[in-house]
């Protein structure tokens, strides 16, 4: 017996060692896979995604809490700089340069923040640093088109595993038994607004495939109107001015195709309307029915969000603009806070920007502004203009759709890792896409006929 209890201390004394090595060996690993394949590295980015809205991220404290997606965001950008050391980051591009410039300000406005602010200047970079190595690494590789498909099949799953979270804490409500995530002024936004836009931009494919504008896929037709039911009863009124304008791109793409069926997109907004109205009818004093009829009233309010932030992004631009010649370039370091008067609510707040063209603004100044938009444009004409290694269900224009979705949410908010994954896959395809005339010889050049020779003199010497 004394025997078992002197292996048994050994065990314990042992194993916070084996965790180190198991570790040790775990982040090795990962580098090494995610160094030779972009599908692996997305595909643990999307668990990491899942397993931190389950709750599960807790952190290490080592001077500075670093949680899951903080280790899996360091090792990857350790990657991305082995790469770019490699050179496999096509630096001649335009699109390139636009974002190393975007490089070159962030990281000088982080190292004077980490001089003057210390660990708030850490902080304040985290989800600039995430979106950077992001869009970063991917841009790195050039990936085909089987490759592209898996990519946007990793983030479709999270998009399912989001939308069943949804429908599971909501049963959760209606039985009695919440969480963290519950909020009883808000009880059917059981997620935030970047998890909710993950859900509408992953169903876009599936919506374009009834107007015909890609290849079909039946599991994805027929799961978008249930996404698109989930995105409505979030209730973030950001993301259905998202999901409209990007249906109405996606309208106006169809149309623009010969092959489109713009009226195909009635059939999903038709089952979601009727559910929706079927719904009203039947349970008009429902919490659904509530939700809905207060985020419509919120937004004719004096005080509503919407007022909100736009005396927000007042303060913030006032700012900016007082700093003078010194801060209008590349605005102000990392760290120095947002403290700003809200005059619609008659008081302060330290909260973000709430706009991540306002945060480029006094965190990056016209440089950054002016790249990050610059960027955006080149990517959405390469895609709708030239060839890209996309899967026919896909094609160019379903990346450029995530574009717009982006460029509309950013208006209200920043991104966060999994919409700068879907960035950051339309960029790829963008930098790597074929000459524009490439197109244009497929299109207009004509069929040949095959002729026979002296088929003429043949036919007249028949008896």
């Amino acid at each position: 017996m004394e025997a078992f209890y002197i292996a048994l201390g050994l065990v314990f004394q042992a194993l916070p060692f084996v965790i180190a090595f198991v570790m040790a060996m775990a982040f090795i690993f990962f580098c090494v896979g995610a160094y030779n394949s972009s599908v692996f590295a997305v595909w643990v980015g999307v668990v990491v995604y899942l397993m931190s809205h389950l709750g599960v991220n807790s952190a290490l404290r080592i001077g500075l809490n670093l949680s899951l997606v903080d280790f899996y965001f360091l090792l990857l950008g350790g990657v991305v700089a082995i790469r770019l050391v490699t050179g496999h980051l096509p630096a001649q591009d335009r699109m390139v340069r636009l974002w190393l410039l975007m490089v070159v300000v962030w990281m000088l406005l982080f190292l004077v923040g980490l001089v003057k602010f210390k660990t708030a200047a850490g902080l304040e970079f985290r989800s600039t640093f995430y979106m950077l190595v992001t869009v970063l690494y991917l841009m790195s590789f050039r990936i085909e088109a089987k490759q592209v498909g898996r990519i946007f099949m990793a983030l479709y799953v999270a998009a399912i595993a989001l939308a069943f979270l949804s429908i599971y804490r909501w049963i959760s409500y209606a039985v009695g038994v919440t969480g963290l995530w519950f909020d009883p002024e808000t009880p059917l936004r059981v997620l935030d607004s970047s998890a909710t836009l993950v859900i509408a931009v992953a169903m876009l494919p599936g919506l374009a495939m009834w107007m015909g504008l890609n290849a079909r896929r039946m599991a994805m037709m027929y799961t978008a109107p249930l996404l698109l039911l989930v995105v409505m009863a979030l209730g973030h009124r950001t993301v259905w001015v998202v999901t409209l304008a990007a249906l109405g791109a996606t309208w106006w793409l169809a149309g623009r195709r010969r092959k489109g069926g713009q009226a195909g997109l009635l059939v999903p907004l038709g089952v979601g309307t009727l559910v929706l109205v079927t719904f009203f009818a039947l349970a008009p004093d429902s919490t659904v029915t509530h939700e809905f009829q207060r985020s419509v009233a919120e937004t004719q309010q004096k005080n509503s969000t919407l007022a909100w932030r736009v005396d927000s992004w007042k303060s913030l631009v006032d700012d900016w603009a007082a700093g003078g010649p010194l801060v209008w370039p590349a605005g102000k370091p990392f760290g120095a806070g947002t403290r700003r008067f809200i005059e619609s609510q008659g008081m302060e707040t330290t909260v973000s920007a709430h706009s991540h063209y306002v945060s480029l603004l006094i965190r990056g100044g016209i440089l950054a502004l002016f790249a990050y938009v610059a960027a955006q444009i080149v990517a959405l004409r390469r895609l709708l203009s030239r060839p890209v290694a996309a899967p026919d269900w896909l094609g160019g224009e379903l990346p450029a759709l995530f574009i717009i979705a982006n460029m509309v949410f950013a208006i209200s908010y920043g991104p966060d890792y999994m919409q700068a994954f879907f960035l950051g896959l339309a960029y790829t395809l963008a930098v790597r896409a074929g000459p524009r005339s490439s197109i244009a010889s497929v299109s207009t050049a004509p069929v040949p006929v095959p002729v026979i020779p002296h088929a003429s003199r043949r036919l007249t010497h028949l008896p």
